[in-house]
């Protein structure tokens, strides 16, 4: 690049403990939320890269087998969601396809942390009950697990999905 080319970004300066503010019209831009995991990387012609990591690769490497045992031993259908998708499922794929957004109340819900058990529909799932709990560690959220059945889900269920989300937070607190 000419140092006569056109200059598209925005110059910030390192403070003294070595931080950069991304501007907010970045962060707006490219939805860029407080806690969000950002990769930095350094090129050898010494520019240096920040992107926005998607973790929901090492969501479905680490929560996989934790919602196929949960199937297996719940015989319930369980949706593996990162916070805005559902990244992997376990049981019967006739619930909605790998890939599905998940309904602004469904991402608002995992987004504050909390638990619900109750009619599908209110989450856009096309099935009786259905329980899901955030999988959560410290402060950071990386999505759900949503417990699907045609009767309704019984409170030993919704606790070990409970139990389940905390062991798959609690591994996913590295990233």
């Amino acid at each position: 690049m000419s140092m006569y080319s056109k200059h598209t970004g925005i110059i910030r300066r390192l403070d003294k403990l070595g931080r950069v503010v991304i501007p907010r019209e970045f962060r707006k831009l490219h939805k860029i939320k407080v806690t969000d995991p950002l990769e930095i990387n350094c090129h050898d012609n010494g520019d240096i890269v920040v992107r926005k990591f998607d973790i929901s690769s090492e969501l479905v490497t680490a929560g996989q087998p934790v919602a196929d045992e949960l199937f297996n031993t719940l015989n319930h259908t369980v949706l593996l969601c990162a916070p805005t998708k559902i990244v992997h499922i376990s049981g019967s794929s006739r619930v909605v396809p790998v890939g599905t957004r998940l309904e602004a109340k469904t991402t608002t819900m995992i987004d504050e942390r909390k638990c619900f058990t109750g009619k599908a529909k209110d989450i856009g799932i096309d099935v009786a009950e259905y329980a899901t709990m955030c999988t959560i560690f410290c402060e950071d959220v990386f999505g759900a697990f949503i417990l699907v059945s045609d009767s309704p889900i019984q409170e030993w269920e919704s606790k070990t999905l409970q139990m389940a989300a905390r062991i798959l937070g609690n591994s996913m607190q590295k990233f």
